[in-house]
């Protein structure tokens, strides 16, 4: 995710102690990982707890699919969206959270990326 932004011309740093990015100094990320569990009726379930104590501005919470080998998707909380500490998330979560999920990391990376002046005056990049 670092070599994404970085690539795209912004600026991360990680904070050794806590390990929240923060994007071009103008943002912080919190990245958190959210095992699948399965119920004893076989229904996916996923809990994601928000390091509310450090206060990002986004919480990137990726879960994990039925093996928990690889990302199944991605959920970008914003901060102000989460009241709680924690949150249970089921295979489809109606439109609150739902509305903050991503197959990709596409959508972060566009509020990473660095857009020149000109290009905002006399163009628009690719995915406007």
């Amino acid at each position: 995710m670092v070599a994404q932004i970085a690539a795209l011309g912004g600026q991360v740093t990680v904070d050794t102690e806590t390990h929240l990015l923060t994007v071009n100094h103008e943002f912080t990320v919190s990245l958190v990982l959210a095992r699948c569990q399965v119920t004893p009726g076989g229904a996916y379930r996923w809990v994601i707890r928000f390091e509310s104590v450090l206060r990002p501005d986004i919480t990137v919470a990726v879960r994990m699919d039925g093996t928990n080998m690889q990302p199944l998707d991605y959920y970008l909380f914003p901060a102000l969206a989460m009241v709680d500490p924690r949150c249970r998330l089921a295979e489809s979560n109606g439109f609150f959270f739902d509305a903050f999920r991503y197959d990709s990391l596409d959508a972060l990376f566009r509020l990473t990326e660095r857009i020149h002046l000109k290009e905002m005056l006399y163009g628009t990049p690719d995915y406007l």
